[in-house]
Parts: C-alpha cells; sequence; structure tokens
C-alpha cells in the first residue's frame, strides 16, 4: 500500500479495520466527501482534493490522536502536521 500527503492505495477494508468500523461506513462517509469535492476515490485508492475543507470538518479533533501517541511514545519536535 501506498502513502503520500494527498494520496492513499488503501482498500475500505483496511481502512475499516484500522478506524474500527464497518466497511460499508468508510464507502458511505468517502462517498460523502466525493460529493463535496473533499476527496476523489478510485477502486483502493483515496486522493486528497480539498484538505483545507477537511481540516475545518475535523476541528479541533484534527491532531488528538497524533498528539497522544508522540506524548506517549516520547517522539516529537516534527509537528503533527506533515503537509505543513
Amino acid at each position: 500500500m501506498g502513502w503520500s500527503p494527498s494520496s492513499a492505495e488503501i482498500p475500505h477494508e483496511f481502512l475499516a479495520t484500522m478506524l474500527g468500523v464497518r466497511r460499508a461506513s468508510v464507502t458511505t462517509t468517502l462517498d460523502r466527501f466525493r460529493t463535496a469535492g473533499y476527496v476523489s476515490t478510485q477502486r483502493g485508492s483515496i486522493d486528497i482534493v480539498d484538505r483545507a475543507a477537511l481540516l475545518q470538518l475535523a476541528g479541533s479533533t484534527y491532531g488528538v490522536a497524533e498528539a497522544e501517541y508522540e506524548r506517549v511514545m516520547g517522539f516529537g519536535g516534527t509537528g503533527l502536521d506533515p503537509c505543513a
């Protein structure tokens, strides 16, 4: 599976497992994001189209998990946003 700041080759089933949700929920959410113009999807691939809109949608929840991971694991200094 590939990854870049704006594109990920990741099946819906794998993403659902990572998030602890049903695959159908991932598909429904990605369809809504695609309709809103936030992402484009192809089989096994998700491309970020409007990152600013996704960040606004996430609001204050963006970075919470990453900050906790850095706190627990002792990593840091690089910031939470690899795309900034």
